[in-house]
């Protein structure tokens, strides 16, 4: 779905449309004069999975999707150089009930909003996903967010959520040693088959991935920083966050190789077992 254009809705306008699914789907440079440049759903129930949004623009809100009403699960999606000058650059909901799990917004808006909720309902609820934009500031606005094992330039309130550069590759791929590697909810258990948005299974390594990549060094224990090596890196890394659980100001969750929520002999343990690789 590429190159659309409408007032509402670039690539697809959906009206009170239930169980309306998209899945490896690809939406990209589309426009909008005014909202949902990719998608615009009113009082529909979708379900997007793995599906790539890119370089969609509305020349008012959610560059990449708009809701009103109804709601939307989107799982292990990347939402990534999507444009809207106001409210919501990737998304903008109105009283719509919004989940996403394991997935990557990357906005280039300077200022605003990369998802921006209005109108009551439900609060959005996020988990696992990546929210970046390399300018710093907030990009969840409008209302409440329940945020829990994320990463953002700015700290939100919630289990698990990480501050500081998710390191991505220019496609939203993890890069060796991002601090999105193992990183996820510790309690998340992958649905028979699941898989990430290249269609790699969820879990690679001891601990999901935060963001809509699971990364396939993630495959080997040990490997802390994710160069694909068990060596002296990991090792210091594992050091440095010695004793630290989940929770305290510097525990570095890539450590925790066992996903129990606390660095310690076991970890050192599965590294040890996988020494050298």
């Amino acid at each position: 779905m590429r190159g659309n254009w409408a007032a509402d809705g670039g690539a697809a306008f959906l009206k009170q449309l239930q169980h309306a699914s998209f899945a490896s789907c690809t939406i990209a440079d589309n426009y909008a004069e005014s909202e949902g440049a990719g998608l615009y759903a009113y009082a529909s129930d979708l379900t997007i999975d793995r599906c790539r949004f890119s370089s969609n623009r509305s020349e008012y809100a959610g560059g990449a999707v708009c809701l009103v009403g109804g709601s939307a699960s989107l799982t292990s999606c990347l939402l990534s150089y999507d444009y809207a000058p106001l409210f919501g650059s990737a998304i903008r909901s109105i009283s719509a009930s919004v989940a996403m799990t394991g997935c990557t917004v990357r906005s280039v808006n300077e200022a605003g909003w990369a998802v921006y909720a209005s109108g009551g309902g439900a609060v959005p609820a996020i988990r696992n996903t990546i929210l970046w934009n390399g300018y710093g500031g907030e990009l969840l606005g409008g209302g409440d967010f329940d945020v829990s094992y994320s990463i953002l330039p700015t700290a939100h309130p919630g289990d698990g959520n990480l501050v500081g550069n998710p390191l991505l590759t220019p496609d939203g791929h993890l890069q060796p040693g991002s601090p999105c590697l193992n990183a996820g909810d510790p309690a998340f258990a992958a649905e028979p088959g699941e898989t990430d948005i290249d269609g790699d299974a969820r879990v690679a390594g001891g601990r999901v991935d935060i963001g809509c990549d699971e990364s396939v060094s993630g495959q080997v224990p040990g490997d802390i920083d994710g160069d694909g090596l068990v060596n002296a890196m990991d090792l210091l890394r594992l050091a440095r966050g010695w004793g630290k659980t989940e929770g305290d100001a510097d525990y570095d969750a890539a450590c925790d190789l066992t996903g129990d929520g606390r660095v310690d002999a076991m970890d050192l343990l599965t590294l040890a077992r996988n020494w050298p690789y």
